[in-house]
């Protein structure tokens, strides 16, 4: 479940099992839903990280965890990237406008599996990526303006996007360097996953895919099991957070508060990213997840 505290606040939740955005007041007071809608078009209800838009009216979806793409209605055509998108509050159902598209890894094609599958089962997987290990998540943060920043690649690398355009109008980069996925990394991984499973009671194998089609007529369901190889990415990302503030100020602030002198301060925003930098664990990249905090005031 995601939510999201909008400027009057409003409390915004994604409500995934019903396929909407439930309002609250203030006071936690049902004030009303926003559906999804029903049309081939409608709007994906994520099952967290939305974040409100600071002009009101609206939240922005995109980034968060890795997950599986899967093409619109079973398609031919899988998706050919991760879409950030404002998701319009106003009316009785949301609306959708793509704000930056992030950039998609190559991922499995699921269909590949259900060679010699019944057709249904084909159908079902056609368009179904899977992705890799160590791939690069789709980082998002909204900006005081209402423009984005997202992070989508390895590299150190910020793309901004003011609000009302689609395109990236700035690039920040740093030059630190992806460590690279070898054969060691890939092997501590897939013992660490393994012991894992098996922490939680299962053999320690392979991940396996139950894919079960619908009845039709008197004929049974059709249903297959395929076992589900792990694909590494080529590199361990760089960046592994990023956030946005919208009322920080400069560091003249904290000598004038040790003066005791109280003034109004325009708004200016400050992203803060971590970066991946620490000692070796089991079974993780040698620079792993212990954060090294930097900060870029824009």
């Amino acid at each position: 479940m995601g939510f999201a505290v909008l400027r009057d606040g409003t409390v915004v939740v994604s409500d995934f099992g019903h396929r909407a955005y439930q309002l609250f007041d203030g006071s936690g007071a049902f004030r009303r839903m926003v559906r999804a809608g029903d049309r081939s078009d409608a709007v994906t209800i994520p099952a967290r990280d939305i974040q409100p838009d600071p002009r009101g009216g609206a939240v922005f979806a995109g980034g968060g965890a890795t997950s599986i793409t899967m093409s619109a209605g079973g398609a031919a055509d899988p998706p050919t990237s991760r879409p950030v998108l404002r998701i319009g509050l106003d009316g009785e159902t949301a609306r959708a406008d793509t704000v930056a598209e992030g950039w998609l890894p190559p991922r499995t094609d699921l269909e590949a599996l259900a060679t010699g599958s019944a057709a249904q089962l084909r159908g079902m997987l056609r368009g179904v990526g899977v992705p890799t290990v160590f791939e690069p998540r789709l980082m998002v943060g909204v900006l005081a303006d209402g423009g984005v920043v997202h992070s989508d690649s390895s590299a150190y690398a910020l793309k901004v996007t003011p609000p009302g355009a689609r395109d990236v109008a700035r690039i920040i980069r740093r030059p630190f360097e992806a460590e690279p996925v070898t054969e060691k990394l890939r092997e501590a991984h897939k013992e660490r996953m393994a012991a894992a499973r098996r922490e939680l009671g299962g053999t320690g194998s392979q991940k396996m895919l139950m894919v079960v089609g619908a009845a039709e007529g008197n004929a049974p369901r059709t249903e297959a099991t395929f076992e589900l190889e792990d694909r590494y990415h080529h590199e361990v990302p760089v960046l592994h957070g990023l956030a946005t503030c919208h009322d920080l100020v400069d560091t003249s602030m904290s000598k004038q508060m040790e003066r005791g002198i109280h003034r109004s301060i325009p708004w200016r925003w400050m992203m803060k990213v971590s970066v991946s930098f620490g000692p070796t664990k089991p079974g993780i990249p040698s620079r792993p997840y212990a954060s090294f905090p930097g900060t870029i005031t824009l």
